[in-house]
């Protein structure tokens, strides 16, 4: 067992990758070219997910968190399970996870 072990759930939101351009559909890549130059506003760059998906990661604890866009700690919110739900899925996490 890892006791020591943390648990993140992300939400990067918009990253701007390739996804549209590689795609097989001309709909989709269509799509892409007329709606992404609107979107640079709003859309995070790979590298700035990827520097805020890891900063969340080597700033948490033990334990399960989530994380949002940028990278920080949600704590509780939009969580609706009990602490008991949230204590066995944890437990459930130990035990998936558990290399015998």
């Amino acid at each position: 067992m890892y006791p020591s072990l943390s648990f993140l759930h992300a939400y990067p939101g918009a990253v701007g990758t390739d996804a549209l351009k590689s795609s097989n559909s001309k709909l989709l890549k269509i799509s892409g070219k007329l709606l992404l130059p609107l979107a640079k506003k709003f859309i995070t760059t790979p590298d700035e997910c990827a520097q805020y998906m890891w900063n969340a990661l080597h700033s948490s604890n033990q334990g399960a968190f989530k994380t949002g866009t940028k990278g920080e700690d949600l704590k509780m919110k939009d969580y609706f399970g009990t602490d008991e739900q949230k204590e066995k899925l944890w437990e459930h996490s130990i035990a998936a996870t558990t290399i015998a």
